[in-house]
This record gives structure tokens, C-alpha cells and sequence, in this order.
């Protein structure tokens, strides 16, 4: 009895093994070689970014205070990339906590703190503050707007070679939403699930992009109350984007769903979503992997 257990979970095993190696095989006969149209890429935005004097995009995190170790892992992969090989800033949006003392990463000079406390109530004036920064600070083309537990994957969307047009945000559209109406979800707040209203169709917080003149828009032009919903992606992309008559644009790429961490998946897409600082880390190994596909 024994024995014939132990046949059967090897050939479970064999078969798992066999089904990952024909999913990468699939993967590897739908992508054309990804390496070396990043390289001729890089060189090509070096070159206008030399010309220009004004880095394409900065990349705006919406980070946690405690989350430091994301906030490592994340200067250690993604972030390093693009400021070595584009010189593409990242900064990390942070807020106040009572039972915290000094933010460990401070010596990165990469964190924006600002005057709000850390709670998932306050993300609207949290995030507000950060596009302020951005805007008055760095310069820029395009703001990227990610959360810390996104691995950022850039090179689907440079392949697709136009310029986002002003007055569009692109990301993962998601259509006919309502708040949170179970007190147990992370997302419930009973005044907003007391109004049993649609939201506006708006891009998914997980990551989104806009140009620098539609986020200055966004930010000095939207007078809708923040008091509208407690969804900072929501505000902003929605009640923000339609009040402005502003376009959501849809892209496969974005998203928050999970991905299967294969390299030739994972580099069909712009986000990869809810890792962990070690996820972080592995996906850039996946992702830096000497294939082509």
C-alpha cells in the first residue's frame, strides 16, 4: 500500500514537472526574442534621453512606512534598472505611525514623507501629497504610479513604441465597481457601503501611467470632495479622470491578477502583483534570465 502511494505521488511530480516544461515551451513559441529588442531599445532611449535633458518617466510608489524591506528589494531590482540604464527616478510615498520611530531607509534619500498617518482611510491625501512632490521636484514625462508589492516590468509597454497621448490614463480598467459591503474585507467602510453607488470606471491602484500634464490637471484641477470614496485609484482614475473629461485607456498587461512566474510569461507583463520582498527579487532573477523567447 505503502509503495504504490509512493508511485503515485512520483508520477504527480513527473506530471507537474512535464506541464511546466510545455507551458514555458508555449510561452517561448509566442514571444519573439525579448533580449535583444531590450538592448536595441536601451540604447535608443539613452540616446533621446541625452537629447531631451528630461528623463521619460518618474516612478511614484505608494509604500507603507513599516514595508522597508520592500522598499530594498525593490532599489535592488526594478528601480536600479531603470536609473542605471534610463536614469528613471523612483520615489517612495510614505506617511505617519505613532508606534514607529525612524524610517531605516532614509540614507536611500529616494523617500517622500509626508504629514499623514498610516492608514488605508487616508490613501486619497497620502497619494495626493506624493503627486504634489513629484510635480514640484523631479523632472519628468510620464508619472508611473505603482504600490510597494508590485514588481514593475516596463519593457512590454517601451515595445509597443508610441507616446501616451495627454488626457489619457492607461492601466487596467475596471468597469461597474461598488464599495466593499462585507465588514470582514480589508476595503469595507460603512458610509461608502451604505451608499450602494457604481463608481466611475477607473485604473486598477496595482499601477498606472498618465503624462505629467494630465497629473498636474488631476491634481489642481479636480474639485470632486475626497470625502466621495475612501479608493484612492478610484478617485483619482475615476471621479478625478471623468469630472476632468479625461480617457481611461485599457491595457491586458497592467492588472493585479496573479501570473504564472515563468519567464516567458512573466515578460509579457507591465505588473506583476503582491509579492513579497524575496517574490521582488526572485521575478528579476526570472526576468534577467538569458533566454530568448
Amino acid at each position: 500500500m505503502a509503495l504504490s502511494k509512493l508511485y503515485t505521488t512520483a508520477a504527480l511530480v513527473v506530471l507537474c514537472v512535464v506541464a511546466l516544461l510545455l507551458l514555458n515551451l508555449y510561452f517561448l513559441g509566442k514571444q519573439k526574442d525579448y533580449d535583444i529588442f531590450f538592448e536595441t531599445h536601451e540604447s535608443m532611449v539613452r540616446t533621446e534621453r541625452r537629447a531631451l535633458g528630461e528623463p521619460k518617466f518618474v516612478i511614484l510608489v505608494l509604500s507603507k512606512r513599516s514595508n522597508v524591506e520592500r522598499r530594498n528589494a525593490i532599489r535592488e531590482t526594478w528601480a536600479k534598472e531603470y536609473a542605471e540604464n534610463f536614469g528613471w527616478r523612483t520615489r517612495f510615498v510614505i506617511g505617519e505611525d505613532e508606534n514607529e520611530g525612524v524610517v531605516h531607509d532614509e540614507e536611500f534619500r529616494d523617500v517622500i514623507k509626508v504629514n499623514v498617518t498610516e492608514s488605508y482611510l487616508s490613501l486619497i491625501d497620502k497619494l495626493s501629497l506624493g503627486f504634489k512632490f513629484v510635480l514640484k521636484n523631479e523632472k519628468f514625462q510620464t508619472l508611473v504610479k505603482v504600490d510597494d508589492d508590485v514588481y514593475l516590468n516596463l519593457r512590454p509597454l517601451l515595445s509597443q513604441g508610441s507616446e501616451l497621448p495627454e488626457g489619457q490614463i492607461l492601466g487596467h480598467a475596471i468597469f461597474g465597481s461598488m464599495a466593499s459591503t462585507d465588514p470582514v474585507d480589508k476595503y469595507f467602510s460603512e458610509p461608502h457601503a451604505a451608499q450602494k453607488v457604481e463608481f466611475p470606471s477607473f485604473a486598477s491602484g496595482t499601477g498606472y501611467l498618465m503624462t505629467r500634464t494630465t497629473l498636474k490637471a488631476i491634481v489642481e484641477e479636480c474639485s470632486v470632495p475626497t470625502t466621495t470614496t475612501q479608493y484612492e485609484d478610484v478617485y483619482f482614475t475615476g471621479y478625478c479622470r471623468r469630472q476632468l473629461g479625461f480617457q481611461l485607456v485599457e491595457d491586458k498587461a497592467f492588472g493585479y491578477q496573479r501570473r504564472l512566474v515563468l519567464p516567458c510569461n512573466i515578460r509579457q507583463f507591465v505588473i506583476v502583483h503582491n509579492m513579497t520582498a524575496g517574490n521582488l527579487r526572485y521575478v528579476h532573477e526570472m526576468l534577467n534570465m538569458k533566454i530568448s523567447c
